[in-house]
């Protein structure tokens, strides 16, 4: 079991922070890849590396995805499904692409600025931080998991995801604890 649903402040920092989960592209909407062309755009898509494995694998990315709009930024978050079984989410920043197809919005950079400035992006220590907890509980690391969720939740107590993690981390933990129990085998005798 999780030490009894810890507080965090009884965790050791080293479990809150032993993640290595270095930022990189494609995780968040302000670290988004930024594709000029739409051949640029795949090619960001096809050598995304897998979060959780580390694969670089092809795929084409799916073909009903609509965009979505912060602020002045446009965005695409592409499911990347690896063969070790998890699903990456790949974000990609449509501004340059449109801008060269002929729209007047402001250019990737210009609208990622602005949109920080005007403070609608989410942190990216925070949509990272979930991504490494949501690997964390791809590896079975319930533990991990947990304290990453936990901290989120001291340091964005008005965001909803970090206590919801929490509390299906606690019901998978509580489920893998009732499967591991052993009830005594019931004691037949035979009637002659």
């Amino acid at each position: 079991m999780l030490n009894n649903f810890p507080c965090l402040c009884l965790l050791p920092s080293s479990i809150v922070t032993s993640t290595a989960f270095p930022s990189h592209l494609g995780l968040s909407l302000r670290n988004a890849y930024q594709a000029a062309s739409k051949t640029e755009a795949l090619s960001h898509y096809n050598h995304h590396r897998c979060i959780a494995c580390g694969a670089d694998l092809s795929g084409e990315p799916p073909s009903e995805a609509s965009p979505w709009q912060l602020g002045q930024v446009f965005f695409l978050t592409l499911p990347k499904p690896c063969t070790c079984g998890y699903t990456n989410e790949v974000i990609l920043v449509l501004n340059n692409l449109m801008r060269n197809a002929g729209s007047a919005i402001p250019n990737a950079e210009k609208a990622i600025a602005r949109a920080i400035a005007e403070n609608p992006l989410p942190d990216p220590f925070l949509e990272e931080r979930l991504i490494a907890a949501n690997v964390a509980l791809h590896h079975g690391k319930l533990e991990e998991a947990a304290a990453i969720n936990q901290a989120l939740t001291l340091h964005y107590p008005q965001f909803f995801l970090p206590f919801h993690n929490l509390g299906i981390i606690y019901t998978l933990d509580i489920l893998a604890a009732l499967k591991r129990r052993r009830f005594p085998s019931i004691q037949t005798t035979k009637v002659v």
